[in-house]
């Protein structure tokens, strides 16, 4: 799944993307997440800390609503053990 920025969100700092890029995915998938327990994989451990805060800046705020309705915990994972992950979001290098 992607999806492509738009003039606004470009203006996004990187944690505000990965959260934005969790709450698309959990709309899209929505139908298959209720009722289910599952784990989000991320190598951002900003996002944990962000949806633990209790001051939370307006945007992140109204995407934590969303997250109330899902079972789920938040897996933080060094991104060195996610290369896999990261290799699909970046240019073929011909050798």
């Amino acid at each position: 799944m992607s999806k492509k920025t738009n003039t606004a969100e470009e203006k996004y700092d990187s944690y505000e993307l990965e959260v934005l890029a969790i709450i698309n995915a959990l709309k899209k998938f929505r139908v298959y997440l209720l009722g289910q327990h599952f784990k989000i994989v991320t190598d951002c451990s900003a996002f944990q800390k962000t949806m633990h805060k209790k001051d939370l800046i307006t945007r992140t705020a109204r995407w934590a609503l969303p997250l109330e309705e899902f079972d789920y915990e938040i897996e933080d994972r060094a991104g060195s053990r996610m290369k896999h992950v990261d290799a699909l979001s970046r240019y073929p290098v011909m050798i």
